[in-house]
């Protein structure tokens, strides 16, 4: 995923620890606390191989060994049992008492304590790891069956609403919230909208509503629900790419087994004369806003074409995709890359080497099991779904190099996907040696070069 705008690049490395005193809210500490919140996004799903995967990188971000070789998800939780006692859990003392409810998850391993651990990061002052708590939280509570909340807490929470709206209306978004204090509906955000303004960062602000609603005498299920989608709201209008990337992360698809998807022609064995071929590249979710995979103007592509592919599409007929977050957009979007890559003033020798991003990746590897000519596929931060083993296993003759965090954020947060494609002699695996947050690292000319990208996976 590639979110609108790509304001800044914030792709630069954390370093990262097994000891408990990492989990308090600090700036030093906070790429890895999202890194933990993202992780526990998972463990709340069905895929334990998912959580086992990254066994060793949870491992350096201190999770116990019960958590990170998955012998304990939570999948189908009730929301009404994840968030107990809010207020006995000392989530409106100073520091919220992470350090604490971090030691008792790892030494409990229950889901409650994970739940707990996550609302006290909410809380957080520091804007991205409180946005990858709320989307965290976000996927079991909307996907729980949950029943409406007692009469008892709707009278609580009616006596306590005109305190609520004196503080509310200096806030941002107040008639949306008043509007969805209930339930955990869908949120009031278009990502393709443009005239949506940004909303910087006040944690101040934010301090302020996150103490009067844990303060308050509501039940868990309704303040949670409060907390959570207000800050996503604030989050996907925020300046800072990575904070909108972690928030949008909560309504990325997962892998979706059961979708349908085309027929592959057997094209045969692919092999495809560099000379004669054409190089392209694949944007991701949200990705046509972004400029890097552009012809011509964009700093990846024009990295690329510069040092690697001298044959990287370069002409008028650009193609791109809607990059809408939906199975059927990217069905749509395999189908024009086929007809795309069949028009002959186009690729007419075939594709040497297709780069694609994120759920690009999964356009690319779809087309090339529905027959269009590529030799190689060089897949970044991609999530891995069945697509993926799927040409590893019927193409052989095609060369994919997997280029992808230590641990994505990201697709953790989507949940039910996993990170780490299975291994094959014609699959080449580069793991960034440092620790990242950005989604986009992995399409950073900077971290090619320092990372020796392109000499580690041979491209």
């Amino acid at each position: 995923m590639t979110e609108p705008g790509d304001i800044q690049d914030d792709s630069e490395p954390f370093e990262v620890s097994i000891e408990p005193e990492p989990a308090a809210s600090r700036p030093e500490f906070e790429g890895m606390n999202v890194c933990r919140a993202a992780a526990l996004s998972s463990m709340f799903s069905s895929d334990g191989e998912a959580v086992r995967q990254l066994a060793p990188e949870l491992q350096e971000i201190g999770f116990a060994e019960q958590l990170r070789t998955g012998q304990r998800i939570w999948p189908d939780i009730n929301a009404l049992e994840l968030f107990p006692n809010l207020r006995d859990q000392g989530l409106s003392d100073e520091g919220r008492n992470r350090v604490r409810l971090w030691q008792t998850l790892n030494e409990t391993s229950q889901p409650q304590s994970a739940s707990a651990f996550l609302v006290a990061v909410l809380g957080s002052e520091l804007e991205r790891e409180s946005a990858a708590a709320a989307a965290a939280i976000w996927r079991p509570l909307a996907s729980s069956d949950i029943p409406p909340p007692s009469m008892r807490s709707l009278r609580w929470f009616a006596h306590a609403w005109e305190d609520l709206y004196s503080t509310w209306r200096s806030m941002p978004f107040p008639h949306e919230w008043m509007r969805a204090w209930a339930l955990p509906a869908p949120l009031d955000f278009d990502p393709y909208a443009t005239d949506r303004p940004a909303m910087p960062w006040n944690p101040e602000q934010w301090t302020e509503i996150y103490e009067r609603i844990i303060s308050l005498p509501l039940d868990p299920y309704i303040a949670v629900s409060l907390l959570m989608q207000w800050r996503l709201q604030w989050a996907m209008r925020s300046p800072d790419s990575i904070t909108r990337s972690l928030a949008m992360a909560a309504f990325l698809p997962g892998d979706d087994e059961r979708s349908v998807h085309h027929t592959p022609t057997p094209p045969g064995k692919v092999i495809v004369p560099p000379e004669e071929a054409v190089s392209t590249m694949i944007h991701g979710t949200w990705g046509w806003r972004g400029g890097w995979w552009r012809p011509r103007s964009g700093d990846f592509h024009t990295f690329i074409l510069n040092s690697h592919r001298p044959n990287l599409y370069s002409g008028g007929a650009t193609y791109s995709w809607s990059g809408r977050y939906n199975v059927g957009d990217r069905r749509l979007a395999v189908s024009d890359f086929c007809a795309w890559a069949g028009e002959p003033a186009v690729a007419g020798q075939g594709i040497q080497t297709l780069f694609a991003h994120s759920y690009g990746g999964e356009v690319a590897v779809r087309a090339a099991l529905a027959g269009a000519q590529v030799s190689e596929l060089v897949l970044l931060s991609v999530p891995v779904n069945r697509h993926i083993r799927k040409v590893i296993t019927d193409r052989p003759g095609i060369r994919v190099v997997d280029v992808r965090l230590r641990l994505d954020p990201v697709l953790a947060l989507a949940r039910n996907i996993r990170q780490r494609v299975p291994p094959g002699p014609n699959v080449a695996s580069v793991l960034l040696k440092f620790w990242r947050l950005d989604h986009g690292a992995t399409h950073k000319e900077h971290v090619w070069k320092k990372e020796a990208i392109a000499e580690l996976g041979q491209i």
